[in-house]
């Protein structure tokens, strides 16, 4: 095998892996923590969901999450969060990896990793609660298109599950911290 083909290969799994832990760790650490302003609002997103997943508009706490209802990934700390994740990944592998690879692809490979991160998590989070995010204007697919990616592809209908999961467990059997990149769930063994 090329060894360039292999060094862009080991960047994609390397970022696969990069992700799915700071996903892991994001959900978990950050937005499950009432000490801060992004988990406060997680938490309430939480209390605000009813068991067949759609939102109870009527909490008093809800007004404090709107208008974006916790659905999406779109608060510039997080996004900013995202993208540093990619680009320390494409300093640290284009300065280290033994072969040089074209910094421009290592870019584009973290870049679409960023993208995918964000607009699957908001397709397909605002889907599963009954809302479009695309109609309520962020970065998201169609309803419609998410709905077809849903009932046609298991890799979307395992993230539909795993997150119906994670808001049902309660306690210290939460789990399911992984929205986008399943792994770190399995691998921490907090896969329910």
């Amino acid at each position: 095998m090329n060894q360039f083909i292999l060094g862009y290969f080991i960047f994609f799994i390397c970022m696969y892996i990069i992700y799915t832990f700071s996903e892991y760790y994001l959900h978990k650490y950050v937005m499950h923590n009432p000490n801060n302003s992004v988990g406060k609002r997680h938490i309430t997103h939480h209390k605000s969901t009813n068991k067949d997943m759609t939102l109870n508009t009527n909490d008093e706490d809800y007004k404090s999450i709107l208008p974006s209802e916790n659905l999406f990934l779109d608060d510039w700390l997080t996004i900013l969060m995202i993208f540093s994740i990619s680009c320390i990944t494409v300093y640290s592998f284009y300065k280290y990896y033994p072969t040089e690879l074209n910094l421009k692809i290592l870019l584009l490979i973290s870049s679409l990793f960023a993208l995918f991160e964000i607009l699957i998590w908001n397709s397909v989070h605002s889907y599963m609660h009954g809302r479009d995010g695309y109609e309520m204007g962020y970065f998201s697919l169609k309803q419609n298109i998410t709905r077809y990616l849903v009932e046609n592809f298991s890799y979307f209908k395992w993230i539909i599950n795993n997150h119906i999961k994670h808001h049902i467990i309660k306690g210290d059997k939460k789990g399911n911290f992984n929205i986008v990149f399943p792994g770190a769930d399995f691998l921490l063994n907090t896969y329910n």
